[in-house]
């Protein structure tokens, strides 16, 4: 499965149509230089960045090219384009002169770094300074501001105070509430929302197409609106991963003890790590919520079997105790992540503490 990078994606689906509202600011006497994109990862803010610097990039040398982005039927509500646009294909090739886009740098092994330094910023008040070649707009993508520096941040806000004429800046977080106020002020704030499941059934189809629709539903049903996690689930074995929980609970409170340092061991390498960690915490949430209401009539079951064995857990333990394990399991992924610590024993510590808290 190959998915487009969001410089390269057309596949935008959402259940509120944000395009209009930024069409519609363009072609107002109030469009804001500054646009601050927010949401959870993996639901399409890079993409739709993207899509807003094609049009507005688009408006250069020719009023009315934005033409090409609109159906003729649209009402100015989309913009949507083919893969044969002139614009889309510099922009693809990372050789557009008046966009620039700063995201983490790459290290000597090819992972991007975990940070976006000031001197990234600095380069922006050159690239500003300058002409444009077709004398128009320019346009800075900064992907994402959850990556920026507390000191690149402070760079910024020059940027964001007085950019020129014909300048759009759009900023991308997924935690927008660690902002500095003065930058979420400084910019009109578009948040964006999870999927529908519907919408992400169908969006998953799109990139999956060969996919069995109950592996689809399932795959929806965890991804919690994101076609991003959707994928990643789907490229490391989230579903499976998933079912070997459900049958390692089936039996509480008794454990098979074999079994859970079998799957501590499988898991303990990085890709899955996260992955199972992340399963685990998002299934007992599921559980605190409904055991929250004692109404598990309505829970919606994700794998075979798992509404059985999320009813027998939340019997077993009570809503204090279940509290406690998903924050003890979310400090134990967070200090294994800045500390290094051995996975296969936090993966191993993890899955016994619903059994042990059972014991006590």
């Amino acid at each position: 499965m190959e998915i487009p990078l969001p410089r390269e994606n057309l596949n935008f689906k959402s259940d509120i149509n944000y395009e209009k509202t930024f069409i519609d600011s363009y072609h107002s006497n109030s469009f804001h230089h500054a646009w601050l994109i927010s949401g959870p990862k993996g639901i399409g803010k890079s993409t739709l960045a993207y899509r807003f610097a094609r049009f507005i990039l688009s408006q250069n040398n020719d009023q009315n090219n934005h033409k090409l982005f609109l159906d003729d039927n649209s009402n100015k509500e989309s913009l949507q384009l083919t893969s044969d646009n002139p614009i889309y294909k510099r922009i693809v090739s990372n050789s557009h002169s008046d966009l620039m886009v700063i995201e983490p740098l790459k290290d000597q092994s090819g992972k991007s770094k975990k940070s976006i330094s000031i001197s990234e910023i600095r380069k922006i008040k050159p690239f500003l300074n300058t002409t444009s070649i077709t004398g128009g707009w320019k346009v800075i993508i900064i992907d994402s501001m959850d990556e920026l520096t507390i000191n690149g941040e402070n760079a910024l806000l020059k940027s964001l105070e007085e950019p020129p004429r014909k300048t759009l800046i759009i900023l991308i977080a997924t935690n927008s509430s660690q902002l500095l106020p003065t930058t979420i002020s400084r910019c009109r704030s578009l948040p964006i929302f999870p999927l529908s499941k519907d919408m992400l059934y169908n969006l998953i189809n799109i990139y999956l197409p060969d996919l069995d629709s109950n592996d689809t539903r399932i795959l929806s049903s965890m991804s919690e609106g994101s076609v991003g996690k959707a994928l990643n689930l789907y490229e490391n074995n989230g579903i499976g991963i998933f079912k070997e929980l459900v049958n390692l609970y089936s039996n509480l409170p008794s454990i098979d003890i074999n079994k859970a340092n079998k799957i501590s061991e499988a898991w303990s390498k990085e890709n899955l790590f996260k992955i199972a960690i992340e399963l685990l915490c998002w299934w007992i949430s599921k559980i605190i919520k409904y055991r929250s209401i004692n109404n598990f009539s309505e829970y919606d079951e994700t794998v075979s079997n798992d509404r059985n064995v999320s009813e027998n857990i939340a019997r077993l333990i009570n809503l204090e105790q279940l509290l406690n394990i998903l924050e003890d399991i979310s400090d134990k992924y967070n200090k294994a992540n800045i500390l290094n610590l051995d996975r296969r024993n936090i993966i191993y510590t993890s899955l016994m503490g619903l059994p042990n808290s059972i014991l006590k």
